[in-house]
């Protein structure tokens, strides 16, 4: 998912290049092209939905701010959609093919899609998705905010899945030391560690990471994480 400011087609998109910092905009093409010819990644269906209008124009604030949790039920939606028309692990569209195929499933987001990722993915759909990433930004963009959401709503969403038999493959999280939303993303990455304490459904370096750069809330660095993700995803 994409950031606040930016659309369905940004990932995948071709900028300019800085001349310090490398290619500019999501670069997605070359990134996934070569980790699949070098053997790196197995061939995988990536698609990049539009989660807003990248001006916002039109869309009251109250809605925008609704968008991140609204999001879920259009995510089953975008799956029968994808699923329905590619060759997937899924054996049909219906709920019960999409649970038991979530194995096959992840989902991942920088900044206002990582809000979304939190909101729309882990709180409501652990029974579909079994994947996630969460880049630059944690649930909220107010560190005591994301704390909250953990305790409030991300952690009882785990607890409940693994009750059901859903366990969570991996919950990576990207950030970088100068990174605008880094405060929030500690706070909540801090939360998980607490209660990881008294639990296995989360367990540093086996199905739960925080990894720390030394960059900036900018597509140098998204084009990293996504670069390291996917040689994590479905391994």
């Amino acid at each position: 998912l994409h950031g606040g400011g930016d659309h369905a087609d940004t990932w995948f998109s071709m900028g300019g290049i800085d001349e310090n910092l490398g290619l500019e905009n999501g670069s997605a093409v070359n990134i996934l092209d070569n980790l699949i010819a070098r053997g790196d990644i197995d061939p995988c269906i990536v698609v990049t939905p539009g989660i807003y209008d990248a001006d916002m124009t039109g869309i009251p604030e109250e809605v925008n701010e609704y968008i991140p949790e609204s999001f879920g039920k259009e995510l089953r939606d975008l799956m029968v959609a994808v699923e329905s028309t590619y060759s997937t692990y899924a054996a049909d569209t219906t709920d019960e093919g999409l649970i038991s195929s979530r194995d096959h499933r992840g989902m991942a987001g920088l900044s206002m899609g990582s809000i979304t990722t939190w909101k729309s993915g882990i709180a409501q759909n652990l029974d579909r998705i079994s994947w996630f990433a969460n880049m630059s930004a944690g649930p909220s963009s107010d560190a005591e905010e994301s704390a909250a959401y953990i305790d409030e709503t991300i952690w009882p969403a785990i607890q409940n899945a693994g009750d059901q038999g859903y366990p969570v493959n991996m919950q990576l999280n990207f950030n970088g030391s100068m990174d605008i939303a880094l405060d929030p993303h500690i706070a909540a990455h801090q939360r998980l560690l607490d209660h990881m304490e008294d639990s296995d459904l989360l367990t540093v370096g086996e199905n739960y990471d925080f990894i720390c750069s030394d960059g900036t809330h900018s597509w140098p660095y998204w084009q990293l994480y996504l670069y390291d993700l996917m040689k994590v995803f479905f391994r």
